[in-house]
């Protein structure tokens, strides 16, 4: 709590993100790319399926979650 926040664009920042980034492709046993990505779930998953769905596929997407119920 006594550390100053840093911001996204602070060198520092930069420095975390890329031990994060080994860490990640460690943790994972990949030479590949890895990246930590901000967001909620759903985030994650649309980024995901954005990489493999190209203009003009048709895909299946399956709504069965607690923020898809009716409200009414």
């Amino acid at each position: 709590m006594s550390n100053p926040i840093l911001g996204y664009l602070d060198p520092d920042f930069f420095k975390i993100l890329d031990e994060v980034r080994e860490s990640l492709k460690n943790l994972y046993r990949t030479k590949d790319h890895a990246f930590a990505l901000s967001g909620s779930g759903s985030s994650g998953m649309e980024a995901g399926l954005t990489c493999l769905a190209e203009r003009g596929d048709k895909v299946i997407i399956w709504l069965m979650d607690i923020f898809v119920r009716d409200k009414s």
